[in-house]
């Protein structure tokens, strides 16, 4: 209870400070003035001179907005009450028009402030004035026609297209329909409705519009091959023209009455072109062109080893074609030679350094060896053992033995030994800290007599 109430009194003490703190001012002198109330002393046009009823001393302050101004009084001081600064703004109602172009609003607070500006916005046409977009009442003068619509009717027509010209129609008011002088170009031109090509006779053929006999066009014909048996024929009116053409030696024919040549192993055959029309030889012409086949070439045998690291093979079609070249392939390795990838003989060196199998440790409980399998090369002489640390595998109790190994370090061999059982019962219960838990009670303990000792002295007070 004595607790609550001595809060209680606490939260009202605070209360007052601030209460009072807010009243208060600083003087001149630094230090801080409670105050409470003030007297005023004299008015000026943005500031007020007042004194502290406390202290006696006096403050030049600043006016402050105790009341907004507006369009018929200035703002008012929250202190002193003395209006400063400027008029506020107008509180206007709506535009009204004025009939005459113009619009009005007025003021709320008082009836002679009037606006009275312009009419604005909106667009005039051909058909109607333009609307303001503040008061809505129409305004000003009737536009010009927009003579800038586009419109391919039978009534803005001016001339239908032809062969050679597109259809041109009058340009129109976009508001009102109105046709206007300025034209415009729709679609395409008709052009030609041409009638079928006919023949000259002389090298050429002509061909005559439907719609305008007058449009008439000749061309050379053209188009179609010539040969050394007939005319070309024109790709247009499919008649023939011009001369005959030169025989064409450009077909490689293999038959045995254009050869001029066999071929051989190493040679190719050799043929005289023909005519790719009428297929007469170029023999005995003024060029005689020629073309060649491929040579027969080698249809070589098996390779032979020849026992000194090389082999040979005989062509079938000659056998007086041989070829011998050194044996490859294949990879010596520590036990045998090389296999040539031809012809399978062995040839070459044996390696020493390409091993086949793999390297084997031979150990006993005190050395070790290591050798190749394939080979039998020693890579690691005989030599003790390198052994390591004792680590504890099983560890020994009172009535059975505990067991321990060490690794050699080079070839991993394990070596274990016994670890004779200890004969003794184990130990119970947990003796280790104890220094550390006294030490905790002690300062436990004399923190309790402290927090005694001070509440004793605070009920004191």
């Amino acid at each position: 209870m004595k607790k609550w109430l001595a809060a209680c009194l606490l939260a009202i003490a605070l209360l007052f400070v601030a209460t009072t703190a807010m009243a208060g001012h600083t003087k001149a002198n630094g230090e801080y003035c409670l105050g409470g109330s003030y007297g005023l002393l004299k008015e000026y046009e943005n500031q007020h001179l007042r004194r502290c009823n406390d202290c006696q001393e006096e403050l030049l302050e600043n006016h402050w907005v105790g009341q907004e101004a507006t369009c018929i009084r200035k703002a008012k001081c929250g202190d002193c009450t003395k209006r400063f600064g400027e008029y506020g703004p107008h509180d206007y109602g709506d535009w009204t028009p004025n009939g005459n172009g113009t619009h009005t609003r007025v003021c709320k607070r008082n009836a002679t402030h009037k606006e009275t500006v312009s009419c604005s916005g909106g667009t005039a046409t051909c058909q109607a004035k333009a609307v303001c977009s503040v008061c809505g009442q129409k305004y000003g003068q009737l536009a010009a026609h927009d003579f800038t619509a586009e419109v391919a009717e039978e009534k803005y027509l001016k001339s239908a297209a032809t062969c050679t010209e597109k259809a041109t129609y009058y340009k129109s008011c976009t508001v009102c329909g109105e046709k206007g002088t300025e034209t415009f170009e729709v679609g395409n031109i008709l052009g030609h409705d041409w009638g079928e090509w006919q023949s000259n006779g002389n090298d050429t053929h002509s061909r005559i519009c439907t719609r305008n006999s007058g449009h008439k066009e000749t061309v050379n014909c053209s188009g179609g091959t010539a040969t050394c048996q007939a005319k070309a024929v024109c790709a247009v009116c499919r008649h023939e023209y011009g001369q005959l053409g030169t025989h064409s030696f450009t077909a490689e024919t293999v038959e045995e009455q254009y050869l001029k040549s066999a071929a051989t192993c190493t040679e190719k055959a050799v043929y005289y072109r023909s005519c790719a029309t009428c297929g007469l030889s170029a023999k005995d012409t003024a060029e005689e062109a020629v073309f060649e086949t491929r040579a027969l070439g080698h249809d070589w045998g098996k390779w032979q080893s020849n026992g000194d690291g090389t082999h040979t093979h005989v062509c079938t079609r000659d056998d007086t074609h041989k070829e011998t070249v050194s044996c490859s392939g294949g990879t010596a390795t520590c036990v045998e030679q090389a296999t040539c990838k031809d012809c399978g003989g062995k040839y070459g060196e044996k390696d020493a350094a390409n091993h086949t199998g793999a390297k084997k440790w031979t150990t006993t409980k005190t050395t070790h060896e290591q050798k190749w399998s394939c080979c039998g090369e020693i890579t690691v002489a005989k030599e003790a053992h390198t052994f390591g640390k004792w680590v504890v595998t099983e560890k020994a109790t009172s009535r059975k033995d505990g067991e321990k190994t060490r690794t050699c370090e080079v070839c991993d061999y394990v070596e274990t030994a016994k670890i004779p059982a200890t004969g003794t019962s184990p130990k119970t219960g947990d003796d280790s800290h104890i220094g550390m838990w006294a030490g905790i009670l002690c300062v436990s303990l004399a923190g309790i007599v402290a927090l005694v000792v001070w509440y004793k002295r605070k009920n004191r007070k």
